[in-house]
C-alpha cells in the first residue's frame, strides 16, 4: 500500500506531533508498506530530505501572508488546495495531521481514502484561552473570537469529511464527537507511545551515578517537568507551587524550551527559585533527566493525551496532574493515570493545592514506589509504539481494502493537470468563503 503522510510541521526534534507521526511511519513501512511524507519547505528543518529512514518530500506553496494574525486560520485553507496539487494521486491512502488538508481532500470526489490524525484540537483550549483574553482590549478578544470560530469550522469540517479519524486519547474523541457531530463508527482511539526500553526505571544506584553526571544534587528531592514552554502546559503553576514547598533539599528541573521561557525565567526571579528552579533547556536524552527524577509534575490544563507523561511513567515515576474538569482543565490525566491509580490528581488549579500534593509524596517514600511501580506497569503495557503501531496499521489496512467506500479507486484517476489545479484551487477558495 502506497501511503502518503501530510504533515503540517516535521521536525526531528522537540514537537511531539512529529515523533508520533515519524514511529508510526517507521513501522508502516516495515509492515510492507511504501510511505513518504510530505510538508511545507518553511515547516521542517532546513536539510530534511528522509527521516528515521523515510522519504521526505518538501513542498511550496504561494499562500497570500495573512494581513492579521487572525486570518492564519483562513490562510492555511489556502495553502491545503495547492498542497493537495503537488501531492498528486499516486497513492492509495492519505494522512494527514493538518484539519484544511482533511477538509479540502475530503470534499473531492475523486480520492483515495483519508485519514485524519488529530494531534489536538482548540476545544480543549476555549475556556483557557477565553479566560486569559478577559483582560484584553475589545479588539483583541474580537480577533480571538473570529480565529477560534474559523479553526474550528476547519476541524469540523476535517473530522466530517475524513473517512477515519484517529484520536490519542478517548476524551478528545469523545469531545469532538460530541462538539462536531461526527460519525462515532469512524472515530477510533490510538494512545500515544514511548520506548519501554529506552524510558525505564533505574535503582538507587544508577539514579545516584545519573545525577552526578547531570549535576544535580545526589540527596535533592528531585521533581521533573518535560515538554514545551508553552501556555497550554501551565509551567507557571509548578513554580508557584514549588516556592509554597519546603526548599531545603528540593530541586525543581524543566526539560525543554519554547515562546515562554523568558516569561518563566522572570517568574523564578519574582519567586527567589533561581537556585531551585533549573531550566534545563532542549535535550536529545530526556530519559536521563527522568531518570535523575523522585517525581513528574504535568500542570498541563489543555492536553490531548501528554506523552511527556507516559515517559515518566514508563521511568516509574509517581506523577501529578491536574484532574480534568471538562471546563478550564480538559486533558486526558484521569484517563492516563488510571484514575489516580498511578499517580496523584489535583482537584483544583490553584498553587497551594499542587504543591500540597507534591509534599505528600515527598514525605511518603512508600506511596512514591507505589504510584511509581503501578505507572511502569500501565505505561509498558499501555503506551507503547509497537502497540500504537499495531491498531493503527490495522485501521489503514482495514479502511484501504474497503473500496465500497470510496468514490473511485486511485489507480483509476489520473494525476491532475494545471489546469484541474488551477479549478481545484479555485473551488476551494470559494468554500472557504463559506
Amino acid at each position: 500500500m502506497k501511503i502518503v503522510w501530510h504533515m503540517p510541521t516535521l521536525r526531528r526534534t522537540g514537537c511531539g506531533l512529529s515523533k508520533r507521526a515519524v514511529e508510526l511511519a517507521v513501522r508502516a513501512a516495515a509492515a510492507g508498506h511504501t510511505v513518504r511524507f510530505v510538508v511545507d519547505h518553511r515547516k521542517c528543518d532546513g536539510d530534511l530530505r528522509e527521516i528515521a529512514g523515510i522519504p521526505v518530500e518538501r513542498i511550496k506553496t504561494d499562500a497570500p501572508i495573512p494581513w492579521h494574525w487572525s486570518l492564519q486560520a483562513r490562510s492555511r485553507r489556502h495553502a491545503a488546495g495547492q498542497a493537495l496539487c503537488a501531492i498528486g494521486n499516486e497513492h492509495d491512502l492519505l494522512v494527514t495531521c493538518q484539519p484544511e488538508v482533511a477538509a479540502v481532500y475530503g470534499s473531492q470526489a475523486n480520492r483515495s481514502p483519508l485519514v485524519f490524525v488529530c494531534g489536538g484540537t482548540t476545544l480543549l483550549h476555549d475556556a483557557t484561552d477565553q479566560c486569559s483574553q478577559a483582560g484584553r482590549g475589545v479588539l483583541y478578544r474580537a480577533a480571538a473570537a473570529l480565529d477560534r470560530q474559523i479553526k474550528q469550522r476547519n476541524e469540523r469540517a476535517a473530522v466530517q469529511r475524513c473517512d477515519l479519524a484517529v484520536f490519542n486519547s478517548v476524551h478528545t474523541r469523545e469531545r469532538v464527537i460530541a462538539t462536531y457531530g461526527v460519525d462515532p463508527a469512524k472515530c477510533f482511539t490510538v494512545y500515544g507511545g514511548t520506548d519501554s526500553e529506552q524510558f525505564m526505571p533505574v535503582d538507587a544506584s544508577s539514579r545516584s551515578v545519573i545525577r552526578g553526571r547531570l549535576g544535580i544534587p545526589s540527596g535533592a528531592f528531585v521533581i521533573c517537568w518535560s515538554g514545551r514552554l508553552s501556555p497550554e502546559k501551565h509551567v507557571a503553576l509548578l513554580i508557584d507551587a514549588a516556592a509554597r514547598m519546603e526548599r531545603e533539599n528540593l530541586q525543581v528541573v524543566l526539560v525543554g524550551d519554547g515562546p515562554l521561557r523568558r516569561e518563566l525565567e522572570v517568574r523564578v526571579d519574582h519567586h527567589r527559585l533561581q537556585k531551585i528552579v533549573l531550566f534545563a533547556g532542549e535535550q536529545r536524552n530526556v530519559h536521563h533527566w527522568l531518570q535523575a527524577a523522585d517525581v513528574f509534575a504535568f500542570p498541563s490544563r489543555g492536553e490531548s493525551f501528554g506523552n511527556s507523561l507516559a515517559e515518566a511513567m514508563n521511568c516509574g515515576l509517581p506523577c501529578v496532574a491536574l484532574r480534568p474538569d471538562g471546563r478550564t482543565i480538559c486533558n486526558a490525566s484521569i484517563e492516563i493515570l488510571d484514575g489516580g491509580r498511578c499517580g496523584l490528581l489535583v482537584d483544583r488549579d490553584n498553587p497551594h493545592d499542587f504543591a500540597e500534593a507534591l509534599e505528600r509524596l515527598r514525605a511518603d517514600s512508600a506511596l512514591r514506589s507505589e504510584l511509581g511501580m503501578a505507572a511502569r506497569v500501565r505505561a509498558s503495557n499501555m503506551f507503547t509504539w509497537d502497540r500504537a503501531s499495531r491498531e493503527f496499521i490495522s485501521l489503514l489496512e482495514r479502511l484501504a481494502s474497503n473500496g465500497s467506500t470510496v468514490a473511485a479507486r486511485p489507480e483509476a484517476v489520473k494525476k491532475r493537470s494545471d489546469a484541474q489545479c488551477m479549478l481545484e484551487r479555485s473551488r476551494w477558495n470559494s468554500l472557504s468563503q463559506t
